[in-house]
């Protein structure tokens, strides 16, 4: 009995004291591992400020890069009159003002324009232009986004990918080679995409919109809006219209959760046989980007480092020239801002079926070119981007 209790005492004795020993280690290698979360978090965190500053610096200087051509957007006359009737000299006359239905508006300098392009192109976007067989994929989607610090808002304009304009054909030394009445959409690729592309698209859009300033620009791949979709959690809407596409099919007035390839198929499928159909894929992607916004908000205020970790998952089927300072810092700011449905305004015009002519004969299908309504466009313009100013009589 005695052996045996001695015998016990002594397992007892050292089981024990082993695990203490594994006790301690288990702490050690805890703490160990609680330093390096520290350490690594603490090195996130403060990588992630030095990149917000550095954006914020970089963004503050944009702003200060002009205004639209007030001489575009307001008439001559209507303006001497209003400043006659002020007792307005023409240097209290300030050069961004524009007249409207009788009023005056100034632009909001404060503003930074940014330009987002969603490109018809699959797989990973190149980073060399291609002046010969175009392939860098055509705008589908473009929306300028526009961030106003004066009152904490956000506004986007969407310029439906059919507009008609004059769009410059690039030659493999940037030289125009031609220029053509055409669809603005294909600007991007007839420069080259890539980093040409971005650029000439980018001041297509400002020429558009007389002359407004674009701070920066990303043309985004289709395969990105997938990865980005289902980083945010997924997106709820209520289908628009009834659409079948290869990935998906939808009916009008059915409630959606979108994933993956099926929110890839909601905001890039139309009907091309019905005229006007480049519009009411338009209208599903204002109602989509409302969505996205909305939940991206709120993810972002849970987790700041989700911009940068959006970045690196689509960082390959992205063509941009803001940097990842620029994003942490305008991220950041956007989530505190106001942004809704009807801040979203989309271009109007009217649509017109071309025939589609090979060989001397009508193939069956039609070029669906839209005609913007100017004075519906100048009233977009003043309204997202001027502040009335009261003139004393």
């Amino acid at each position: 009995m005695g052996k045996t209790g001695k015998k016990t005492a002594g397992k007892t004795g050292k089981g024990t004291g082993r695990k203490r020993r594994r006790r301690s280690g288990v702490k050690k290698t805890l703490a160990a591992v609680f330093a390096l979360l520290f350490v690594a978090a603490a090195g996130t965190a403060a990588a992630m400020v030095l990149l917000y500053l550095s954006g914020r610096a970089k963004v503050q200087g944009m702003a200060e890069e002009g205004a639209p051509s007030a001489e575009l957007l307001t008439d001559a006359e209507a303006a001497e009159e209003l400043r006659a009737k002020a007792g307005l000299s023409t240097i209290q006359w300030q050069d961004d003002w524009v007249t409207i239905d009788g009023k005056v508006y100034s632009y909001d300098s404060s503003r930074i324009n940014l330009l987002a392009l969603g490109v018809d192109k699959a797989g990973k976007i190149g980073r060399e232009a291609d002046y010969e067989n175009w392939r860098s994929g055509q705008t589908d989607a473009i929306f300028v986004v526009s961030i106003a610090p004066s009152d904490k808002s956000i506004s986007i304009i969407g310029v439906p990918r059919n507009s008609m304009v004059d769009v410059d054909i690039y030659d493999s030394q940037d030289h125009i080679s031609r220029t053509i009445f055409d669809q603005i959409c294909l600007q991007y690729p007839y420069a080259g995409g890539a980093a040409h592309g971005l650029e000439k698209a980018s001041e297509a859009v400002s020429e558009l919109l007389y002359n407004l300033p674009i701070h920066g620009a990303v043309a985004v791949g289709y395969d990105a809006v997938g990865r980005v979709n289902d980083m945010a959690g997924g997106v709820d809407v209520v289908a628009l219209e009834t659409l079948d596409t290869p990935f998906g099919s939808y009916q009008e007035g059915e409630a959606l959760h979108l994933e993956g390839k099926y929110a890839l198929a909601y905001v890039r499928g139309r009907d091309v046989s019905v005229i006007g159909s480049p519009t009411m894929r338009l209208e599903r992607q204002k109602q989509y980007l409302t969505a996205l916004a909305d939940k991206m908000k709120g993810e972002i205020k849970r987790n700041p480092l989700l911009v940068k970790e959006m970045y690196d998952a689509v960082a390959g089927y992205i063509n941009t020239n803001i940097g990842i300072d620029e994003l942490v810092y305008l991220a950041g700011q956007a989530a505190g801002y106001r942004f809704g449905g009807e801040d979203i305004y989309l271009l109007q015009g009217e649509d017109k079926a071309v025939p589609i002519i090979r060989d001397g004969k009508e193939t069956g299908d039609f070029y669906d070119d839209l005609y913007l309504n100017e004075e519906k466009l100048k009233e977009i313009v003043v309204r997202v981007f001027y502040k009335e100013v009261k003139l004393e009589e």
